[in-house]
């Protein structure tokens, strides 16, 4: 897995910018052909903003799975469906 900058991540007063505030770094990179409006990309940095919460809540919802039991065959199904769906999510589980 590649590393990324960790978290907390903010949005920044321009609304569109994200950035680490532990160090300063900006996240974002509005340096691309797709111009998105205004609306767009407010969304968008709140979006990316969440990403490392999302991630810690993806890897504590793995771990929360992994110490439930199963009473029958459709606990047993969900609890595998929701893995592999938190699973795909998280890059150093895409294989």
């Amino acid at each position: 897995m590649s590393e990324f900058t960790k978290g907390p991540w903010k949005v920044c007063d321009n609304e569109i910018d994200v950035y680490a505030p532990e160090t300063d770094e900006n996240i974002t990179n509005h340096n691309h052909p797709c111009t998105p409006t205004y609306e767009e990309n407010v969304a968008n940095a709140h979006l990316i903003a969440a990403s490392p919460l999302m991630y810690d809540c993806c890897l504590d919802m793995l771990k929360y799975l992994d110490t439930i039991g199963c009473d029958n065959e459709m606990q047993s199904q969900n609890k595998e469906a929701m893995t592999k769906i938190i699973k795909s999510a998280i890059p150093e589980f895409d294989a």
